[in-house]
């Protein structure tokens, strides 16, 4: 605009319009950039999160890790990682409810990602719900039909349902994409030994043996093949391996404390072996399984101390949910201990 040329109205008012767009554009284009970097902050700090979590997970913390994952999940609600392994930590702890919660808006988040689905079912295992195990076992291997794994794990839950044959074809297939699977393996010999092939599941058992020697599963799996078999002084050699090598582990501690307990043999027995064993698988496990505490009471009552039987059996069906199959077992070796008999493993 020249110097002494007066604007016209017109013009003035279209200048103000084309001021007035640029502020405008300029605070949007400021807008954009705090925003992203907002979200490239948040996003950061929930990677930072994650990583402090699973650091945290390794370290047995798992209340920090869950507090870990919580912040991640704040700071960025769309990562089904976040939920995925926080269920997995809530499933770590057995809290059922929260896992399962996890899991389910993880798959919500990522429904194409069959670890989800695979995880899932595993909580629906433990709470027994057998046909929404199947239902996500099946779809994680719809979305994943060459992972050994998913077929290793629709396994478990045939055999759960004690469906043998079909958990027999499920743990093949995954034999059959990875020859070095020691896990299915492991679990086929317990289908073996459920249908009395006991070659194949002595077999099934020394390969997964071979593949991962320091892994007491296979151990475990075999003591169980052989007491099935009516060789119980067998099974404790294989019992005492597994502790060997994790002397901590409960399950193992508890296995070898039944078998001490309740042989129908009477050379495989030994109370109180069998109460030190019973008594340290309940202290690492703070005392939270039924089965773990009805083993301490069928020591006690091999060892001729039927008070001390009669207390922790039931304490064991305290612990026990109603409905459980547990409950009736577990009220007629109390109504033995009771009429200071201890109980006997029905011969093989």
């Amino acid at each position: 605009i020249c110097e002494g040329q007066v604007m016209k109205p017109r013009t003035l008012k279209i200048l103000v319009i084309v001021l007035s767009l640029a502020a405008v554009a300029g605070l949007v284009v400021v807008a954009a950039v705090v925003a992203g970097a907002v979200y490239w902050f948040n996003a950061r700090a929930a990677d930072e999160q994650l990583a402090a979590g699973y650091a945290a997970y390794q370290s047995g913390d798992w209340d920090e890790a869950i507090n870990s994952y919580s912040e991640a999940i704040r700071r960025r609600p769309g990562q089904a990682k976040a939920y995925l392994w926080r269920g997995y930590t809530y499933e770590t702890k057995e809290e059922w409810d929260n896992a399962l919660s996890d899991y389910s808006q993880a798959i919500r988040l990522d429904p194409k990602d069959a670890y989800n689905y695979d995880r899932r079912a595993r909580v629906y295992v433990a709470r027994r719900d057998w046909d929404k195990a199947l239902s996500d076992s099946n779809e994680a291997l719809r979305l994943s039909t060459n992972a050994a794994w998913a077929y290793d794990w629709r396994g478990r839950v045939h055999q759960d349902r004690e469906e043998w044959d079909a958990g027999i074809r499920d743990y093949t297939e995954a034999i059959r994409l990875d020859r070095t699977d020691w896990y299915a393996y492991s679990s086929r010999a317990g289908a073996f030994a459920q249908l009395r092939q006991w070659d194949k599941a002595l077999s099934d058992c020394e390969e997964a043996i071979r593949l991962s020697p320091t892994n007491i599963v296979p151990f475990h799996a075999r003591a169980e093949v052989r007491v099935q078999q009516g060789k119980p002084e067998e099974a404790v050699g294989d019992f005492r391996e597994a502790i060997r090598l994790e002397p901590r582990n409960p399950q193992a501690l508890n296995g070898l404390a039944w078998l001490l307990a309740t042989s129908p043999v009477a050379a495989a027995r030994d109370g109180k072996e069998a109460v030190a064993e019973a008594k340290q698988a309940c202290e690492l496990d703070g005392w939270k399984h039924y089965a773990f505490v009805d083993t301490l009471a069928a020591a006690y009552a091999e060892d001729d101390d039927f008070d001390q039987a009669i207390h922790y059996q039931k304490q064991a069906l305290s612990i026990s949910k109603p409905g459980d199959k547990f409950r009736t077992e577990g009220q007629q070796r109390l109504e033995l201990y009771q009429q200071r008999k201890p109980y006997r493993e029905p011969p093989k």
